[in-house]
């Protein structure tokens, strides 16, 4: 890998875990399990972009996440494995792959979604630095962030979402600190015969470092098949930070 490249991941990596792993690895619409029950997911995502460069690069994300529900509380993991293609044409190792920095996830139900009121729930996540930051498999760094998600019936088949959140950017030694962000996410969600859904939502975040805030348009459609739920979305990146497209599909077993 280039030292133009590993300089830019080292930029990239610590604005883009909050769409790639947050995107790829949970469900677009805070869908909880059942108290005692625990979900199994599998995610897959391909991105590219150029992120300020010239050339644009590619980024495959598979995605292990389990998640498990206890009264109101909700522990969840998400485990990714990274392949990285460097499409610069001077690039000394053009591919590297390995495990992503995993993150852990702490959710507590405030209030249940019902048709007198909102559904609210308040998240911490922790992103660790499991991934090998010298081949931009992770950031280097751990960072810690806490949201408040909120749900909103407008019918009986439509349903608004979203949550907004602080983050705490984790610095690596050496090098100019990174921004602490804002970051939010607004859509809505449509159902029809009980088991297809369909929506769209936006994703933004402050600017963390040289690429600039984020911004993010998400299609997807999903249906559920007894205890299996399956999902494909596209995205769109307008903004430096973002992939500029991003498709991707989700399988979660609940048991």
């Amino acid at each position: 890998m280039t030292m133009a490249m590993r300089s830019l991941w080292t930029r990239l990596l610590p604005g883009c875990w909050l769409c790639l792993a947050g995107l790829a690895s949970a469900e677009v619409v805070p869908d909880l399990p059942p108290p005692d029950n625990i979900d199994l997911q599998l995610a897959f995502e391909n991105a590219t972009g150029r992120y300020g460069e010239a050339k644009s690069s590619g980024i495959r994300q598979t995605t292990l996440s389990t998640r498990y529900r206890k009264g109101n509380w909700l522990l969840g993991l998400d485990a990714p494995w990274l392949q990285i293609q460097d499409r610069a044409p001077d690039a000394d190792h053009p591919r590297a792959e390995g495990v992503g920095d995993v993150v852990l996830r702490l959710t507590r139900t405030l209030r249940d979604l019902d048709t007198r009121g909102p559904g609210i729930d308040i998240t911490t996540k922790v992103k660790t630095r499991t991934g090998n930051a010298g081949l931009g498999l992770g950031s280097g760094a751990t960072d810690v962030s806490l949201q408040i998600d909120g749900t909103q019936l407008l019918s009986r088949s439509t349903l608004l979402f979203g949550h907004i959140g602080k983050r705490e950017t984790g610095d690596l030694p050496g090098r100019k600190p990174f921004k602490d962000p804002w970051y939010a996410e607004a859509g809505f969600q449509t159902r029809w015969a009980n088991q297809h859904d369909a929506g769209v939502y936006h994703s933004v975040r402050g600017r963390i470092g040289a690429l600039g805030p984020l911004r993010e348009w998400t299609a997807f459609a999903g249906t559920r098949v007894d205890a299996m739920r399956f999902q494909v979305y596209l995205s769109h990146g307008v903004s430096r930070a973002s992939a500029d497209w991003a498709a991707g599909m989700i399988g979660r077993y609940r048991f």
